[in-house]
């Protein structure tokens, strides 16, 4: 339900009450807010599990961590660190990167 902003010009009598309206448009938005948080956390799950495996495949490479440490310019030890940062707080870089690398 959307709030009607129409209504507004007509008279107190004849509209009914808006506030109700208000309270009934506001259950709504939450509602909706509320699955659209529950889906992005079972996304997030989804990610950071995916994302843990793609660690494991990259750290199992201990030649191909010193070959991409090297080209960037960081011990392989920064490396994994920041790898390991990414699978928690940003999987999808993680995946991302991994396909590259992987690939």
């Amino acid at each position: 339900m959307s709030l009607d902003h129409g209504i507004l010009n007509v008279s107190l009598a004849r509209r009914g009450d808006i506030d109700s309206q208000i309270d009934a448009y506001k259950r709504d938005q939450a509602r909706e807010a509320k699955v659209v948080r529950k889906q992005a956390v079972v996304q997030r799950k989804s990610d950071k599990a995916t994302a843990k495996v793609c660690l494991a495949l990259i750290l199992d490479r201990p030649e191909l961590l010193a070959a991409k440490a090297e080209t960037m310019r960081v011990t392989v030890k920064d490396l994994r660190a920041q790898l390991r940062s990414w699978s928690i707080y940003q999987p999808k870089n993680l995946m991302a990167l991994a396909d590259k690398w992987l690939a």
